[in-house]
């Protein structure tokens, strides 16, 4: 199995259990192939298909590229074909059907229940958080400070900071099967004392809500209208402003589907007040990149912004 070294520098080792108590170790590769996105890996299969005069991949690797950017058709099942043929990819994963995660991560192992969601899913969690620490967390950065995390899901960026040494994480997570499994995966690892899971949702005003969402551990459930969605609950949003008080917040990592600017203005007084370091989503919206740097500027002029892409798009703000 190849090793898994991150954007850090950290080796990591991840393996999915299933019922019958099986482990199955993931290799970079393999990860890369649950996702079915190959956008970081591409120098590396060009590079080997090009070594190895594999003219059947060469093509198909230019298939999915005009596809994909010229024609914006989905090409998943291509990237995974190509995958398969580069790296001699055999497990059948679709029988393996994974109850848990299991992450190596900075000398401990961390726990999820991943039951609720896909094989893609977890692959995509894996990828953003443990690979590729799309927020931009750091030991410096989370060591002894106080986290927001808004669209905590299933707790991957929230059992991060606390492994890094958080002093408190406050996980938002509007969605109520989501939040339960993420009650269950902070104590899963014994992280009760530093993650308090909440479930409600940010915006810009103490208020109710409808999430929509097609199943239990949908990840782009949104509180924006989805006609297509097979469930709608009403649920509680607050202000960030007026839901914490009395506590300095050195962290504020936001991904909420496209509810962020909203979000944003709920924490303007926190935002003003202590200058968090800020870790937002950018892609939810056309106007996503041009909205939310100005309204991070209108909060405090004094932020240095820096737009991230090292999985989806993300600003970074200190």
């Amino acid at each position: 199995m190849d090793e898994i070294i991150n954007r850090n520098g950290d080796e990591i080792a991840v393996f999915l259990c299933n019922e019958n108590k099986e482990r199955l170790e993931l290799g970079r590769h393999e990860i890369t192939f649950l996702t079915g996105v190959i956008k970081h890996d591409m120098p590396q299969l060009l590079g080997k298909n090009i070594a190895s005069l594999n003219l059947a991949n060469l093509g198909l690797l230019a298939s999915i590229i005009f596809r994909k950017c010229v024609l914006r058709k989905c090409t998943t099942a291509e990237q995974q074909k190509l995958l398969k043929g580069t790296y001699a990819l055999t497990t059948d994963y679709d029988s393996f059907c994974p109850k848990m995660a299991e992450i190596t991560y900075r000398g401990r192992t961390l726990r999820f229940d991943v039951s609720t969601i896909s094989q893609t899913e977890i692959a995509l969690l894996i990828s953003e958080i443990y690979l590729m620490n799309q927020y931009n967390a750091s030991v410096e950065g989370i060591q002894n400070k106080v986290v927001v995390d808004a669209g905590a899901h299933i707790g991957s960026f929230a059992i991060q900071c606390a492994a890094l040494g958080a002093k408190k994480v406050y996980a938002f997570e509007p969605v109520p099967e989501i939040y339960e499994t993420l009650k269950k995966n902070v104590e899963l690892n014994n992280f009760q004392g530093i993650i308090q899971p909440l479930n409600k949702a940010v915006g810009d005003a103490n208020s109710t809500a409808e999430v929509s969402y097609n199943y239990a551990g949908d990840s782009s459930a949104s509180l924006g209208l989805k006609p297509d969605a097979k469930f709608r609950k009403k649920i509680e949003v607050i202000k960030l402003d007026d839901f914490l008080t009395d506590e300095k917040i050195d962290f504020i990592k936001m991904d909420v589907e496209g509810y962020e600017d909203k979000a944003l203005i709920g924490a303007g007084n926190l935002i003003k007040k202590y200058k968090p370091a800020l870790s937002i989503s950018a892609y939810h919206k056309p106007t996503d990149m041009k909205r939310l740097p100005e309204l991070i500027k209108s909060l405090r002029s004094d932020y240095k912004i820096e737009l991230h892409r090292y999985w989806e798009s993300d600003f970074f703000c200190k």
